[in-house]
């Protein structure tokens, strides 16, 4: 599965944005990012490729430290 993912601090933007991209986008506050991927684990994924994320290496830390470390 490859969903989009984009931290978004403002939750009235990432509202938004979800709208734009549809609702299954990974797009709001690290809370609501891990909810929803907890939502996908607990309907029977495996796998979640992430997509969207902008080529900045403090982004893809944020991933790894305060998203992907919630499921290990």
């Amino acid at each position: 599965m490859v969903i989009p993912l984009r931290v978004e601090n403002d939750e009235k933007k990432a509202v938004q944005l979800r709208k734009r991209r549809g609702i299954g986008a990974l797009y709001g506050t690290i809370p609501f990012i891990i909810d929803r991927i907890q939502q996908y684990i607990d309907v029977g994924a495996e796998e979640i490729i992430f997509s969207g994320i902008l080529p900045k290496l403090e982004l893809f830390v944020q991933v790894k430290e305060e998203i992907i470390s919630a499921f290990s």
